[in-house]
């Protein structure tokens, strides 16, 4: 079954790259038995297939679950002297003006070591 499942999801996309923009989803209610939601799921394995080895016994919400789990995190985390920069950089590469730049160099930041967000003042 998932073995169909990851060939279907490729069928779809190649389906969906060949239809025009916003047609895509009309186009799985008109000419599938089964719910637009599925077709994001197989959809979702055809384009996981590459980065995760599949056993062919296991289900379709088992792979689904394995691919959840391989995520990187969302947010990176950074240091303190890293968002210093980061931000320095930002404000420099985008400042119209050289006093917006003197204002950013100024900026410090601080991470807190609980939440580990960085905010500068």
């Amino acid at each position: 079954m998932l073995t169909w499942a990851i060939e279907a999801g490729k069928e779809l996309i190649e389906v969906k790259r060949s239809l025009p923009h916003g047609e895509f989803q009309r186009w799985c209610e008109e000419n599938l038995a089964f719910h637009y939601r599925q077709v994001a799921r197989y959809m979702k394995l055809a384009k996981s297939d590459a980065r995760v080895t599949f056993d062919p016994d296991v289900s379709i919400r088992a792979a689904l679950d394995a691919i959840a789990t391989k995520r990187p995190s969302a947010v990176p985390q950074l240091d303190q002297d890293t968002a210093q920069r980061v931000l320095k950089l930002s404000a420099l590469a985008g400042s119209s003006n050289e006093h917006e730049a003197a204002v950013a160099g100024s900026r410090r930041c601080s991470t807190s070591s609980t939440s580990r967000a960085t905010t500068c003042a």
